[in-house]
C-alpha cells in the first residue's frame, strides 16, 4: 500500500480535530487518537497502556484503531481518522500499523487519512481497496 499526499476538507478537519482530542486522552506516552466515520456515526478511541489504573487490557495495551472499531457497530464501508501526538503535543507520523491495517480492511474500513509531518499538507491517505 502507497500513502499518498492528502489536503483534507472542512469535513475531515472535524473528524481530525476529534481524534486529536481523542490523542490527548491516551495513557500512553505516543498518544494516539483514531476515529471511525460511517456517515455521520463515529466512535472515537485512544490508545491504552496494558495496566493503566482506568483501563485494564490483555496483551500490550489497546491500539487507538482498535479501540475505535470495538465501539462502532454498524456496518458497511467507513472512513478511518488517525492522528499521534508526541509528549510535547506536537503531531508525529501516524499510519496505521499492519495489525490494525488487517483489521480496519476486515471492517471494511475504505481508508485511512492520518497525521504526516513530512509531507507539503501535514496529512497523507491510504487506500485499502
Amino acid at each position: 500500500m502507497r500513502w499518498l499526499l492528502y489536503y483534507p476538507t472542512r469535513r475531515d478537519r472535524v473528524y481530525i480535530n476529534a481524534a486529536f482530542k481523542a490523542a490527548e486522552n491516551a495513557t500512553h506516552r505516543c498518544r494516539h487518537g483514531a476515529v471511525i466515520r460511517r456517515q455521520s456515526h463515529i466512535t472515537v478511541g485512544f490508545n491504552k497502556e496494558k495496566n493503566s489504573a482506568k483501563y485494564v487490557y490483555p496483551n500490550n495495551g489497546v491500539h487507538a484503531e482498535i479501540d475505535a472499531l470495538r465501539k462502532h457497530k454498524r456496518t458497511g464501508s467507513k472512513i478511518c481518522y488517525s492522528v499521534r501526538l508526541n509528549r510535547a503535543g506536537e503531531l508525529e507520523f501516524a499510519a496505521p500499523c499492519d495489525s490494525c491495517t488487517k483489521k480496519l480492511i476486515a471492517a471494511s474500513v475504505k481508508y485511512t487519512i492520518f497525521t504526516n509531518p513530512m509531507s507539503e499538507s501535514g496529512y497523507s491517505i491510504v487506500h485499502y481497496r
